[in-house]
């Protein structure tokens, strides 16, 4: 009796000892599985928002109409003034006069209707312009070219100086007729382009353009046309009106606007 009473407890005691062996382990299965079942926290990880570089377009030639030269000045000699006098850009300001160069430049007094009696530095000085066209060298061309051309480049350090902004266009000089050409040793063709070619080489396209008005006027030699004219150098007043038109269709639009 004693001996089952033994085997008894004993087996009681190994059967709640594989109770709680199997009671801790399915405890432990349980968190775990608890633990597996809980959201991840995933941190969260802040993106810098790449901003594209801005890519300026390139400067172009376009057409405009003429309120783009409202702020517009026009500096020359007699072929500027012809253009004032007769051409349809009334809006600009001119600072022109015949027999002008760029000897004379600084040290004269022209009218500039709304200003008055200035020199061109005291206009610079008065008034603000985006565009400033520069159209001289026919009154030069007995000079030593090197010297007007140097002459030129400090006329643009001038004017960039006081006007930083405006955009400058070089302007080729007029071809004179093939009559005036062959019989003058100074104010022909040949001197012309070459001026013409230096006075190029003074742009930089980046707020300095050379425009040239030639292809409206030349005939097919690269001659004006003798029925442009009277004098073999400057155009009938009607011809003023293409050449205003001829400017409105090659203007810049700088890669910035």
């Amino acid at each position: 009796m004693k001996d089952r009473t033994q085997v008894f407890v004993m087996g009681s005691i190994t059967l709640l000892t594989a109770v709680l062996i199997i009671s801790i382990f399915a405890g432990r299965l349980n968190m775990e599985t608890k633990a597996s079942e809980e959201p991840v926290q995933v941190e969260e990880v802040q993106v810098e928002e790449v901003q594209p570089e801005m890519v300026l377009k390139e400067d172009v030639f376009i057409t405009s109409d003429s309120s783009y030269f409202d702020d517009a000045l026009f500096i020359g000699d007699s072929r500027t003034v012809g253009l004032c006098e007769y051409g349809t850009l009334k809006n600009a300001d001119y600072f022109a006069s015949t027999g002008m160069s760029v000897y004379k430049l600084w040290n004269e007094k022209l009218s500039v209707e709304d200003v008055g009696k200035v020199s061109l530095h005291e206009l610079l000085n008065i008034k603000r312009y985006g565009k400033i066209y520069i159209m001289l060298g026919i009154n030069e061309l007995g000079y030593k070219i090197e010297k007007t051309i140097a002459e030129n480049e400090e006329m643009i350090r001038k004017i960039k100086g006081q006007q930083p902004e405006a955009t400058i266009y070089l302007c080729a000089n007029l071809h004179v007729t093939k009559t005036r050409s062959d019989r003058d040793e100074l104010i022909n063709n040949k001197m012309i382009d070459r001026f013409n070619r230096k006075l190029e080489t003074l742009t930089d396209n980046k707020g300095i353009y050379y425009i040239d008005v030639n292809e409206e006027f030349d005939d097919e030699n690269g001659n004006l046309r003798a029925e442009c004219t009277s004098d073999d150098v400057h155009v009938y007043a009607k011809y003023y009106q293409d050449w205003s038109e001829w400017l409105c269709k090659n203007t810049v639009q700088r890669g910035n606007e």
